[in-house]
């Protein structure tokens, strides 16, 4: 077993309790570091959600069972109260407009140039904390994860 698959396994099986103050912790120090590796007119939770919501649909689709499980954490970090059938239609809106998420993979992977290796690690740790959110991180989610930090 590989060392990736490892850390899957151990992903998969945090209990809630433990996965919650890992996911918020790491997600402060994230936002707060992006912050000063983001682009002009973007934010630090600009970048962040892109990572999040990327994860949560890496494997191509929306989850209504993988959303309401990371729904709390991003009514969190946005303020904002989220409906899945909102972001559902958001998410196959994106899907039908741009059937190559490439320039999305680029700038996920451009952000992850710009970080230092410490947050670097957190973000990985954080986009594979999202897939493994339903308790498995699939095959197409492992893909995605080994082409973001490749």
């Amino acid at each position: 077993m590989t060392d990736f698959e490892i850390l899957c396994k151990q992903f998969e099986s945090l209990d809630p309790a433990s996965y919650s103050s890992v996911f918020e912790e790491k997600s402060i120090r994230v936002v707060k570091a992006l912050e000063e590796i983001s682009e002009e007119g973007e934010t630090g939770l600009d970048v962040f959600k892109l990572f999040i919501i990327e994860a949560v649909t890496s494997d191509g689709k929306l989850e209504k069972k993988e959303f309401e499980l990371i729904r709390p954490a991003l009514e969190t970090m946005t303020g904002k109260e989220l409906h899945y059938k909102d972001v559902k239609a958001r998410f196959e809106e994106r899907r039908k407009k741009n059937d190559d998420d490439r320039h999305v993979i680029k700038q996920m992977k451009d952000v992850l140039d710009k970080a230092d290796d410490d947050l670097r690690n957190d973000i990985i740790l954080v986009i594979m904390m999202v897939c493994a959110v339903d308790g498995e991180i699939s095959y197409k989610e492992k893909l995605w994860i080994k082409e973001i930090v490749s």
